[in-house]
């Protein structure tokens, strides 16, 4: 009986240890899959993985100082098409840019629109790319979208323009 319990734990000890190893990365970190169509101007950015996940993220003063530190969430994605940047004949102010996020509903009627500025706050837009093996990464600080918005949301557009 003895040999049959150690037997059996022994054995429940090696798939619990099998599965927390074969737990990817995101799974560890907590992130939550999306399933947004991704576009860039109406083109499609061919996203291959996105999920949300918590950051920890600081701010700063505006003497640049770092202040406090606090968590953020952020939609972050890679994708085989980068962002568009689209030349807005609004404005004559060349800027450092901003990003233009729209948000449609799952019958495609614009639901929201959210300007990013990364030049005000670095952290919310991070992009990184491989440009050989046409991979683009990108990382989006949620902080300033209703996270009810992203629940009713099926796609959403993302430009960029650098005048305004």
């Amino acid at each position: 009986m003895m040999n049959t319990t150690s037997s059996l734990l022994c054995i429940i000890v090696c798939l619990a240890t099998t599965f927390v190893q074969a737990q990817s990365l995101m799974d560890k970190l907590g992130a939550i899959p999306t399933q947004f169509q991704l576009t860039s101007n109406a083109a499609d950015l061919q996203a291959t993985e996105q999920f949300i996940i918590r950051r920890g993220m600081h701010s700063h003063d505006i003497t640049g100082r770092v202040g406090l530190g606090f968590e953020d969430y952020s939609l972050e994605f890679s994708c085989q098409s980068p962002i568009q940047t689209v030349n807005s004949t609004k404005g004559t102010m060349k800027t450092s840019g901003r990003y233009l996020l729209v948000f449609y509903g799952s019958d495609d009627v614009e639901i929201a629109r959210q300007y990013i500025y990364p030049q005000i706050h670095e952290e919310n837009i991070k992009r990184l790319e491989n440009t050989p093996l046409n991979k683009f990464f990108y990382s989006i600080s949620l902080t300033s979208i209703p996270v009810v918005l992203l629940n009713t949301t099926a796609r959403i557009d993302i430009t960029f323009s650098e005048r305004w």
